[in-house]
């Protein structure tokens, strides 16, 4: 299969999916934040005002301080697994839609490239 159509079948899977999400990004967006925002209000504010009060850290950092970068990672990866794994397994396992869209006049490499694609924009 050439290099160009396997482009272009990848950029269909793409544009695909990217009007499908482009209808959910304030579903996808707000379940990227929700979880975070508990580890930040749990652990950041309420166990580390604790760990504030008990003990003084070398650097003069808070413990929220410390956590936040962390909490950023965290949501992130989290967001980045919600495009692309939660995606196609939704699609084979409870929707059984991913066996019909094997079915598309494109090359099943293309299907892939598209999908892992649209989870990373």
């Amino acid at each position: 299969m050439p290099v160009h159509t396997l482009w272009q079948d990848t950029l269909t899977v793409f544009w695909g999916d990217w009007l499908d999400l482009r209808v959910r990004i304030p579903q996808v967006a707000a379940s990227g934040l929700v979880s975070p925002l508990i580890y930040i209000l749990a652990f950041g504010l309420g166990l580390g005002n604790t760990i504030d009060r008990v003990t003084t850290p070398s650097a003069g950092d808070t413990y929220l301080e410390f956590i936040l970068p962390g909490m950023v990672a965290l949501s992130s990866m989290v967001i980045s697994f919600g495009g692309t794994t939660f995606s196609i397994c939704g699609d084979r396992l409870f929707t059984k839609t991913f066996e019909e869209m094997l079915l598309y006049p494109v090359h099943p490499l293309a299907l892939h490239l598209g999908k892992m694609l649209a989870g990373v924009v």
